[in-house]
């Protein structure tokens, strides 16, 4: 893909989450929207306890062949844990 075709394809990816929708790259993997409930938080500089609101967040999960892929060429790379 050239960067305009590369954009594009970012962009609606984007657009679709935003719409609420999931987003499914064969071969690749899908992108979903998960809800991370209220829960409660503490401010590091002050140490106040203070409510974390709802939120929905983007998560990726990998496909099986890009899973598969990854493994297959793992001892060309170093992991850092």
């Amino acid at each position: 893909l050239d960067i305009t075709e590369r954009k594009q394809a970012e962009q609606e990816i984007r657009d679709a989450l935003e719409r609420g929708e999931g987003v499914k790259l064969s071969g690749f993997g899908n992108f979903q929207l998960r809800d991370k409930p209220q829960r409660p938080g503490r401010n590091p500089k002050t140490g106040e306890s203070v409510a974390l609101s709802k939120k929905h967040v983007p998560h990726f999960k990998p496909g099986k062949e890009l899973r598969d892929r990854v493994n297959a060429s793992s001892e060309n790379y170093k992991i850092i844990d």
